[in-house]
């Protein structure tokens, strides 16, 4: 169960750099003018991402597609914050019942055996 909590929280952190590397320069003026940081990013972000996918395949005894929907999930979830926080955009019905549904996607990989 800590490889999964560990790699969730690994993926979701990467999932939340790489929100500010993608939307960050179009939103926050300090990092358009400082491309750099975003382009230095990038190998810390892979680690994160080879080690966030190497504790959530241990979690899941060797299984690869649960790990690939936790990632997807975390992303989606991550993306949702962020873009109601930076970019002042509601979440409507229809992004919380996909949010909603993310959630259902994390139980089902967590719990169906």
């Amino acid at each position: 169960m800590m490889n999964f909590i560990y790699g969730f929280l690994i993926l979701f952190i990467a999932q939340t750099i790489v929100w500010f590397q993608c939307y960050g320069p179009l939103k926050i003026e300090w990092l358009s003018n400082n491309k750099w940081i975003i382009y230095a990013a990038a190998m810390p972000i892979t680690w994160m991402f080879l080690k966030g996918t190497e504790l959530m395949v241990t979690a899941f005894e060797g299984a690869t597609w649960g790990p690939k929907f936790i990632q997807f999930c975390a992303g989606i979830i991550s993306f949702a914050i962020l873009s109601y926080i930076f970019n002042n955009e509601s979440i409507t019905l229809k992004e919380v019942i996909c949010l909603g549904l993310s959630l259902c996607i994390i139980c089902i990989q967590l719990f169906w055996k």
